[in-house]
């Protein structure tokens, strides 16, 4: 007869990780909205503020609702690891019982509840959260335990003056991130991220009951009352419309959105999902979305909120969601970069697997997760991007890039001719033969240069034998040059600087380096010089000589071996073939 073994559970460090497994601050939000519209609340409130009273400032982050409350093991249930005792499991947004363990992650954690089944006020406190879970890891013993009480009164009116609710409040969270609350940012992560802001929307729908939220977050006085449901801008696409409002760039201001009927996915027929997918020009996106970077002129009155601002790329796109609630952005797989980040799409599918901190759903079976995508795909090709108001957006779109393309062509002609006329201009002359020139100011101009003098003097240029061209990645030529003592020729780098400055300028190896070409150089005689890797080589210059009359610069190896040639262009010319100024 064998035995039986129950696995064990280090709890304190299951506790530790989930804490630790949602990334953004603000998801402490998200999971007690959830918690809140969960409980049938009709009114949610909100605040982040700075607590001096200990004598040091705090973050503390206080969510109150008039929610059905909790009862005792309803309230220890908060506290305790993958269970969830909600009473509408069936439409409960969070189910996991993993959530409000993100509340570990600071100083204390306070929960006041009353339950709609009747009884006290009910307290529970976890202090020193934080620290108190991680020496338990280190110790590997037993979580924190929790503090309950009961009492008439919690002294927060929302939950007194209610039959029941909860609040919610903690302090020190994520060791006092108070920008992760300032107060548009964090209104503008509970209107795309969380329950308040559900793309549902989209089809008209809202919550089964009423209810209102305000938020107050760190740097505003007073609370800001948030409209329900995901904010997208009103739909205006007829282009005599759009005329009125900018008779030059109307597609700026272009706003389409295709909602979907459920779509069965392609072998999955049990599987629905459905779509909201919105066009938007970038005008119609920025007077919509406060916290998007502007451009051209600047604000009239500085923005307090300017550094959380984010670029229409780091926002837009197509988003993958469950309960409406976006999860991830998946826009390279549906379209290149110039076409998404025209998009304000989302694909919702109550089937899809989260991980336990909600941020993807890559738990989702593959071939069922590849088929939503391919049908969703099907679904955009036939209905969005085939229709004719967003075929026509896309050609005014390319309209609008050529021209300002061409804008840019223009610019770059005047910018580029001015910068000729301020050119130094050069001459070089031997053997009948003239070259006037400008002055070098890039790698690029020292190539066209040195090309130029090989075509008219190829024997003073006899180490130049270019078989190969490559600026892009690498040495820049390669070259045939004869072997110093056996005469045969082998193949070298040879590596092209507008000016030889120093080691942070020389972003190669010296293996199989032949010489380097520069128009100038600021190294001084024995200076050194590193290549990537580390090695050193010293910078030699040799004065003229009767066999040499021009000025000799290299790169000489310490331990031995041969030698990096330097060619100075400028003081090459003005040695061998007579550089002169013209201007």
């Amino acid at each position: 007869m064998g035995d039986l073994y129950t696995p064990r559970v280090n709890a304190a460090k299951e506790l530790a990780e989930i804490s630790k497994d949602f990334t953004n601050p603000r998801e402490l939000i998200r999971e007690t909205i959830a918690n809140s519209i969960d409980a049938c609340a009709s009114r949610i409130v909100i605040e982040a503020l700075k607590d001096d009273s200990s004598g040091e400032d705090e973050l503390v982050v206080r969510i109150a609702d008039d929610g059905v409350g909790m009862t005792r093991s309803e309230l220890e249930g908060f506290f305790d690891l993958g269970f969830s005792n909600k009473r509408n499991q069936e439409s409960a947004i969070g189910y996991k019982g993993h959530g409000t363990k993100i509340t570990y992650n600071s100083s204390m954690v306070t929960v006041f509840t009353k339950s709609i089944d009747g009884g006290p006020t009910r307290r529970a406190t976890l202090e020193k959260a934080r620290p108190a879970l991680n020496l338990a890891v280190k110790q590997k013993g037993e979580p924190p335990a929790v503090h309950f009480s009961e009492m008439d009164k919690s002294g927060f009116s929302l939950l007194d003056d209610a039959t029941s609710g909860t609040v919610v409040e903690v302090r020190g969270y994520d060791n006092n991130n108070w920008n992760a609350f300032a107060h548009d940012p964090l209104i503008d992560y509970i209107r795309w991220f969380t329950a308040w802001g559900r793309v549902h929307s989209a089809w008209g729908e809202t919550l089964p009951f009423p209810c209102t939220l305000s938020v107050r977050g760190i740097g505003q006085q007073s609370a800001k009352d948030i409209p329900y449901g995901h904010p997208f801008p009103p739909e205006d696409y007829d282009f005599r419309n759009l005329q009125g409002k900018d008779s030059r760039r109307p597609e700026n201001h272009f706003v389409r959105r295709w909602v979907s009927e459920p779509i069965k996915a392609q072998g999955f027929p049990d599987h629905e999902f459905q779509i909201a997918f919105s066009v938007e020009g970038d005008s119609a996106k920025r007077d919509h979305n406060i916290m998007l970077k502007r451009v051209g002129r600047p604000e009239k009155k500085p923005y307090p909120y300017e550094s959380a601002r984010y670029t229409v790329s780091d926002r837009y796109g197509i988003y993958v969601c469950k309960d409406y609630i976006p999860i991830e952005r998946k826009n390279e797989r549906f379209a290149d970069r110039s076409e998404w980040t025209k998009w304000h799409a989302f694909i919702n599918c109550q089937t899809f697997h989260l991980t336990a901190n909600r941020s993807s759903v890559e738990n989702t079976p593959a071939d069922l997760l590849q088929s939503i995508y391919k049908s969703a795909e099907d679904y955009i090709v036939q209905y969005v991007l085939e229709s004719d108001e967003y075929e026509e957006f896309a050609r005014r779109i390319a309209l609008e890039e050529g021209r300002r393309k061409a804008e840019r062509e223009v610019k770059d002609v005047v910018r580029r001719y001015k910068a000729y006329q301020t050119k130094t201009r050069f001459q070089v002359s031997s053997d009948g033969k003239t070259l006037d020139f400008l002055e070098p100011r890039t790698e690029q101009g020292v190539l066209w240069l040195v090309g130029q003098l090989v075509g008219l003097w190829p024997e003073r240029f006899q180490w130049l034998k270019v078989v190969d061209l490559d600026s892009h990645f690498g040495y820049d030529l390669l070259v045939l040059r004869k072997h110093h003592l056996t005469g045969a020729e082998e193949p070298g780098f040879v590596e092209l600087k507008y000016n030889l400055r120093d080691s942070a300028d020389f972003n190669h190896s010296f293996d199989y380096l032949s010489s380097i070409v520069c128009w100038g150089t600021g190294l001084h005689a024995d200076e050194e010089l590193k290549d990537i890797r580390e090695h050193v080589r010293v910078f030699k210059i040799a004065t003229p000589t009767n066999d040499r009359p021009f000025t000799k610069y290299f790169l000489n190896n310490p331990g031995g071996g041969l030698n990096i040639e330097v060619v100075v262009l400028r003081k090459y010319l003005e040695e061998v073939l007579a550089l002169k100024r013209l201007n």
